[in-house]
């Protein structure tokens, strides 16, 4: 953007700026992998002299790789012929079959001289994976209390891919090791667990203590996630700590 400068006869300074004014909006926010339906970012200019062309110039950004992830955008001018008051640009996704986190294509509009960058000055298209849903364990608390009522584990599971589905968890999609036992030392609650279609990371209580031990120290549980109906899994283990409610005795003075 350029801004002219000038000097008046009293000696203040005077700012000018191009009375035409661009600003970018999506006006498809989302780009969906099935069926290679594009999002699209929608730049426009003010009616200020409107009966000139204008070069726009814009930088692509985002979590998404062009080339890859959707078709890349490889010129980053546009230009509005006279009398034309905006132009579209697509994000067309490319179908690659490998499950993805929810991916962002940002535009941002770039300054020039014929040109000021109104507000808003950048847009934000999201691509839609529609590869069969890939779980991951993304936290487990790292300690549990024996002795603390209501105290609980909770897993955070993020996905991948399709997000448009429900998931289901159920107690046989996870295995349990370490020292603690399952039903002796600790239970799996809030089984089945369902991760609602639009979710993308859904965080729940899964493991509870149970008040039997005699014994002082801690425990180890090592939760592994497996893949279940209509989902994968990856990055799908954990552990967490179980302190056990006994103390050491104490020490007698004479």
């Amino acid at each position: 953007e350029t801004t002219d400068i000038t000097t008046g006869s009293d000696g203040t300074f005077n700012f000018a700026q191009p009375p035409t004014q661009v600003t970018v909006a999506a006006s498809a926010p989302v780009a969906q992998e099935a069926g290679l339906v594009p999002g699209v970012f929608t730049i426009t200019r003010t009616a200020d002299q409107i009966g000139s062309p204008v070069a726009i110039s814009f930088n692509i950004g985002g979590t998404a790789r062009g080339g890859t992830n959707y078709v890349a955008i490889t010129n980053t001018t546009v230009t509005l012929a006279a009398g034309q008051l905006s132009t579209n640009i697509l994000v067309t996704p490319k179908e690659d079959s490998n499950p993805d986190p929810v991916l962002t294509v940002t535009l941002t509009i770039r300054g020039a001289g014929d040109y000021s960058v109104g507000f808003p000055s950048s847009a934000t298209v999201f691509i839609a994976d529609d590869s069969t849903p890939l779980l991951r364990i993304s936290g487990l608390s790292t300690n549990i209390f024996e002795g603390n009522a209501g105290d609980y584990a909770a897993l955070t599971v993020q996905r991948w891919g399709n997000t448009n589905v429900d998931v289901v968890l159920n107690a046989a999609n996870f295995t349990l090791g370490g020292t603690a036992v399952l039903n002796t030392d600790y239970n799996l609650i809030n089984l089945p667990q369902t991760i609602p279609a639009g979710v993308i990371n859904a965080t729940f209580p899964i493991i509870a203590p149970l008040k039997n031990s005699t014994a002082v120290g801690s425990r180890s549980i090592n939760l592994t996630m497996q893949a279940g109906t209509g989902y994968t899994v990856t990055n799908n283990t954990a552990a967490t700590t179980l302190t056990l409610e006994a103390v050491p005795a104490g020490t007698v003075l004479y």
